[in-house]
C-alpha cells in the first residue's frame, strides 16, 4: 500500500487527519487504515508521537515510509493538547480531522467531510456524529444520541440541509453545560484552527474547552451519519477510577475562565448559562464531598443553596478552599 513519493512531489492534499498516538502501535494501525481505506489520494495523516520509549515505527503504517503520512516527535509526554496543536499546525490541506489513534473515522467519512465544507462555505467548524463500538457500545450510543438530538432541537438553523445542520450563535448556552461527544470530535478549516488557537496544555478536559472556545469564533454546522468510530471501554481516560473529580475541577476552571471572556461579558444570557454551569459543578462537588464528608456541612449548604442562582466569583475561592484536592 506504498504510495511513490515521487508521483506525489508537489502534493498538496485537501483534508489532513492529525492522529496523536501514545505507545499503542495496533491501534494505531486501525486508526490510520481506517483514513486510508477510503481511497482518496487527497489526504494526509500527521502522526504525533507522544510516547517516550515505543516509537510510532512498530505501527505497520508508520514504518511503510508511504509519502501521504508524516511522523511528528513531541517532548517527552507533552500531552494529546500539545499533539493535536502541533500536528495542525503543520497540516497542509485546508480541513483538519482530528482522530484518536484508539478510534477510527467510518467508511466514506473523509469525502462526507469535504462535501460539507463545499456545500456550506460559510462554515468553518464541523461538529462529526458518533457511531460507538466496543464494550458498552449499544448503551453509551443510545445516551449520546439523546444528548445530541436534544442540543440539536435548540440549535439547528433554518438553512440546514438534510444531513447537515447549520447551528446558531447560541450554541454555547447549553455547550457549558453539557457536550455531547459528537461536539467533541470536529474537523476545522486550517483558517479556522489559527482564528481559534490551540488546545490549552493546563486544561484536563482540553477538547471541551476547545469546542465551546470555537463555538463562540466560528460558524459551525453538525455532521450526521456515521462519521467518527469512538471505542468505549477500557481504553477511554475517563474510565479510569478517581478521575470524575479531576474532570470537574477542569470544567469549573475553564468555565471560570469563560466568564471573562467577551462574549460572554456582552450577552446576558450568555453570562447567565456560565453562571448556572459553574453552580451545577460547585453543588455537584459539594455532594461528592458530603458524601465523603470531606466538606464543611454549612459551606456544602452555602454552595448548594447556589445551584439555581447567580454565582458570586468569590463562591469560586471559598468552594476551592473548603473541596480539597486529591
Amino acid at each position: 500500500m506504498n504510495s511513490d513519493s515521487t508521483a506525489l512531489k508537489g502534493w498538496t492534499p485537501s483534508l489532513s487527519v492529525v492522529i496523536p498516538t501514545y505507545g499503542r502501535p495496533e491501534l494505531l494501525d486501525e486508526a490510520i487504515d481506517s483514513v486510508f481505506v477510503q481511497g482518496l489520494m487527497d489526504v494526509e495523516v500527521i502522526v504525533v508521537d507522544d510516547h517516550p520509549t515505543i516509537p510510532a515505527e512498530r505501527s505497520r503504517w508508520c514504518a511503510s515510509g508511504d509519502a501521504r503520512l508524516r511522523i511528528m516527535r513531541s517532548g517527552p509526554s507533552a500531552g494529546g493538547a500539545w499533539a493535536k496543536t502541533a500536528g495542525a499546525r503543520t497540516a497542509r490541506g485546508q480541513v483538519v480531522v482530528f482522530l484518536d489513534d484508539d478510534d477510527t473515522l467510518c467508511p466514506g467519512a473523509c469525502a462526507r467531510i469535504l462535501e460539507a465544507f463545499k456545500a456550506l462555505p460559510q462554515v468553518d467548524l464541523l461538529y462529526l456524529d458518533v457511531a460507538c463500538f466496543g464494550e458498552r457500545a449499544v448503551e453509551f450510543q443510545a445516551a449520546i444520541a439523546a444528548a445530541t438530538e436534544n442540543l440539536l432541537s435548540q440549535h439547528s438553523g433554518p438553512s440546514s440541509l438534510r444531513d447537515l445542520l447549520v447551528l446558531d450563535r447560541q450554541l454555547p448556552v447549553s455547550l457549558f453545560s453539557r457536550i455531547p461527544m459528537p461536539f467533541q470530535r470536529f474537523a476545522v478549516t486550517t483558517k479556522g484552527f489559527a482564528e481559534v488557537g490551540g488546545f490549552r496544555k493546563d486544561c484536563l478536559l482540553w477538547d471541551n474547552e476547545w469546542s465551546i472556545r470555537a463555538s463562540f469564533a466560528l460558524r459551525t454546522a453538525f455532521l450526521r451519519g456515521s462519521i467518527y468510530r469512538w471505542r468505549v471501554g477500557v481504553y477511554n481516560l475517563f474510565s479510569k477510577a478517581g478521575t470524575g473529580l479531576a474532570q470537574a475541577q477542569s470544567k469549573i476552571s475553564y468555565l471560570e475562565w469563560m466568564h471573562d471572556h467577551p462574549r460572554v461579558r456582552e450577552s446576558r444570557t450568555l453570562a447567565r448559562a456560565v453562571d448556572k454551569a459553574i453552580s451545577d459543578e460547585l453543588y455537584s462537588l459539594a455532594r461528592w464531598h458530603l458524601c465523603e464528608k470531606r466538606v464543611l456541612q454549612g459551606t456544602s449548604a452555602l454552595i448548594a443553596s447556589q445551584r439555581r442562582a447567580h454565582v458570586p466569583r468569590r463562591w469560586l475561592t471559598l468552594a476551592r478552599a473548603v473541596i480539597p484536592e486529591r
